[in-house]
């Protein structure tokens, strides 16, 4: 998709004007990024849109800050990618805008670890969204005359009967990063966080013998049983809606679904509920939301990106943004009396400093996650054994180590 306003060209002689690279385009994520909007021009600035989806922005901004025209910010994950674009020159780090010394009491331990490297913080930090959430449409269970569940073994169940009462029980897309997120969800549930360590930080290939490990993966294959993709459409609003119009029961995906839910109008508690990294729910997987800063040593430039920061870090904002948004704010100072349940659960973890995990993005680059991402498709395509399964992660696992001296850690867990 191309950019939809070529704000860059609009720039131009606007004095406040900051242009905003982001794949915010549709939905809950629009009514968020719009709010943005409204705060920052409240704040006195000009905000210009360009926007794209996601694959679209990513390439878009990183041929952009190569050419040596970046825009004022763009949207992107805390990864190991932000680190190295900060690394490369082609952002301005936090500490070169304000003074971050402030920001050790006003975000989570988490969050800092995410954006900081090597002294720097690479990017203002939006949102904390949690990947590992199971969703389940209350409706299609209530009709089909089944339990909700509540952990692996009830789930299994409820699939099956679903499915003899003729109802899709889960849908899933085609895409990897989709399928990754079921993944994940299903390898912190059943195998906890030691294992979930191992596989990305520690890259240790001795798993392949955890009993843990095997376990979850044959819960993996066995949801492969039950998913089915919404017609005609692999992105994941797509899924969202099958999910929200009763098409099938269960759903796993990031809260930013409960966003579109609420947004098509349907109401937790009623409508829909929640199951937090089912298993294991106290540890969830992390996903935070940042805006990168291109690098300027125009007056302009800084002053709009300052005035960004500025707006960001009020506690008000952010509780309004993480609303629309479906996540938490990254802030330690927040009132929690107007979040749902699902988002409370999600930040008693979150405040908690062994309870975060970060996701694939912050143990490695595109290429790393990418790998990862194929052999978790190849397995949910082809549905080896779970010992065949686990053989294909060492096969992996051993040839990023042989392409590291030594081996990697990350200091982004603890």
């Amino acid at each position: 998709m191309a950019p939809t306003v070529h704000a860059a060209e609009q720039r131009r002689g606007l004095e406040h004007a900051a242009e905003v690279v982001h794949w915010w385009e549709d939905g809950a994520d629009a009514r968020a990024v719009d709010y943005l909007r409204q705060q920052y021009e409240a704040a006195g600035g000009v905000w210009l849109d360009t926007t794209s989806d996601y694959q679209g922005v990513r390439r878009q901004v990183v041929s952009r800050l190569a050419k040596g025209y970046p825009p004022t910010a763009m949207l992107w994950n805390a990864s190991v990618e932000t680190d190295q674009l900060l690394e490369l020159g082609f952002l301005n780090g936090i500490n070169q805008l304000v003074d971050t010394r402030r920001w050790r009491q006003l975000y989570f331990p988490a969050v800092l670890r995410a954006i900081q490297h090597r002294g720097n913080y690479t990017g203002l930090p939006l949102n904390l969204h949690t990947e590992t959430w199971l969703w389940l449409n209350r409706r299609v269970f209530e009709s089909a005359g089944v339990a909700l569940p509540t952990d692996w073994a009830s789930i299994l169940a409820a699939a099956r009967q679903l499915e003899a009462a003729g109802r899709v029980a889960l849908v899933a897309s085609t895409e990897l990063w989709q399928r990754r997120v079921l993944f994940n969800t299903v390898l912190l549930g059943v195998s906890g966080k030691s294992i979930y360590e191992r596989l990305y930080a520690g890259l240790d290939v001795t798993l392949a013998k955890e009993p843990q490990f095997l376990a979850a993966l044959e819960v993996f294959l066995r949801l492969t049983n039950f998913a089915r993709q919404a017609p005609g459409d692999s992105t994941w609003p797509a899924q969202a809606h099958a999910f929200a119009s009763g098409e099938a029961a269960m759903f796993f995906m990031g809260d930013w679904a409960k966003a579109e839910f609420v947004h098509r109008g349907l109401t937790l508690g009623t409508d829909f509920d929640c199951l937090l990294t089912p298993g294991n729910p106290d540890r969830l997987i992390y996903v935070l939301d940042v805006l990168a800063f291109g690098a300027s040593e125009e007056e302009v430039d800084l002053a709009n990106q300052r005035r960004l920061i500025g707006v960001v870090e009020r506690p008000e904002a952010m509780a309004a943004f993480n609303a629309f948004k479906g996540s938490v704010s990254p802030l330690r100072a927040q009132d929690t009396s107007a979040l749902d349940r699902c988002a409370r659960a999600s930040l008693a973890l979150l405040s908690r400093d062994d309870a975060a995990l970060p996701t694939l993005g912050e143990f490695g680059d595109g290429r790393f996650g990418g790998a990862f991402e194929s052999v978790i498709d190849g397995i949910w395509r082809e549905r080896p054994t779970s010992d065949a399964a686990a053989g294909r992660f060492v096969d992996l696992l051993r040839s990023i180590r042989a392409q590291q001296s030594p081996p990697r850690t990350s200091d982004r867990v603890r």
